[in-house]
């Protein structure tokens, strides 16, 4: 099975449903549907999904970028599909082109995702105290810059 990712559009209701469905599975605070749908309404926002050959969603990115300066507001990959690939190649699509600083902030305790992070060039830079509810936690601040 070769994975393949696909920008969403507002069009792509059943995708944003799933997207929808995965987000409230893996997160403690999910973003709602309303949110996810404004998000993608925003020209500034991109969202991309990784798929399987039989079109079910394994992961998703949003990145949102204002003018030299790119956020990751939210990744995940389905439980089913973890240590495969699915992260990179989420990260991949989502830096092709990227002409901006890439910030993002990960929960402490997420070490396999931090680790990710730093084989993409991000450092860290900053911590934010009890940034995470449910449970309360703390978030690494890392970025990585354009020459990366």
């Amino acid at each position: 099975m070769m994975p393949r990712v696909k920008r969403v559009t507002p069009e792509d209701t059943a995708l944003l449903t799933a997207v929808g469905v995965l987000e409230t599975e893996i997160f403690s605070d999910p973003w709602s549907m309303q949110s996810i749908c404004s998000a993608i309404a925003n020209r500034c926002t991109r969202l991309y999904a990784a798929l399987d050959d039989t079109d079910a969603l394994m992961g998703y990115l949003f990145v949102t970028q204002v003018m030299d300066t790119a956020d990751i507001a939210n990744i995940a990959v389905s439980p089913a599909f973890r240590r495969q690939g699915i992260a990179s190649l989420l990260l991949d699509t989502a830096l092709d082109g990227l002409e901006a600083d890439l910030f993002l902030e990960v929960r402490a305790s997420n070490t396999p995702a931090i680790a990710l992070y730093r084989k993409y060039g991000f450092t860290e830079y900053g911590v934010r105290k009890n940034y995470y509810d449910s449970p309360r936690e703390d978030a690494v601040l890392m970025k990585r810059g354009m020459e990366s």
